[in-house]
């Protein structure tokens, strides 16, 4: 079975039972400070995939970690994954948990890079146009990158707006390229 179909089948039945149980924000929050945590910290994926360190020690570090700053399923959660013996995993699992979650919720990942630091007023503006376009909810993300020159780069989900400076002059490029071939035929 592919990693995927693992971690779906995970990842749905831990949001199947914490929605039956009316614990969904609760569980979600904790699945967010969990994807960060793991995201954050190379040495403790690497821990968890390591053969080496064995079950008990596993759950002593993710009890640590975690223990009082997540609710009660999402511990049970974690203790399951690593009896089951997908610890190795867990970050793919709780990132696709995250996924179903943004589903459900109607949420789609956005990525916004610029040229210069954007104000707040205009981060907003940015988000309600995404949203328009959407249709959907939208978890906005920004950054600075200088060396789109100037203009904005945007991931929406699996989609790519390119509207930078270095986009453009690489199709003016193009097009005097293609206008200088045709000159000399």
């Amino acid at each position: 079975m592919g990693v995927f179909s693992i971690t779906n089948r995970y990842a749905s039945a831990l949001l199947k039972q914490v929605e039956d149980a009316n614990k969904f924000d609760a569980v979600s929050n904790d699945l967010q400070l969990i994807y960060d945590t793991l995201e954050s910290s190379k040495e403790l994926r690497v821990a968890l995939k390591s053969p080496v360190i064995n079950e008990e020690k596993k759950k002593s570090i993710l009890k640590e970690l975690f223990g009082s700053k997540i609710d009660k399923e999402s511990a049970n959660f974690l203790d399951f994954v690593v009896k089951k013996n997908r610890e190795d995993i867990l970050f793919e699992i709780v990132q696709r948990c995250l996924e179903l979650r943004d589903e459900k919720m109607n949420i789609i990942p956005a990525k916004v890079s610029t040229a210069v630091e954007l104000s707040d007023a205009e981060k907003k503006i940015f988000k309600n146009s995404l949203e328009r376009y959407s249709n959907k909810n939208v978890r906005i993300t920004f950054d600075v990158d200088p060396a789109l020159i100037g203009g904005f780069l945007v991931r929406l989900k699996d989609k790519m707006l390119d509207a930078s400076v270095v986009q453009q002059l690489k199709l003016l490029r193009k097009r005097l390229v293609k206008a200088d071939q045709t000159l000399v035929n």
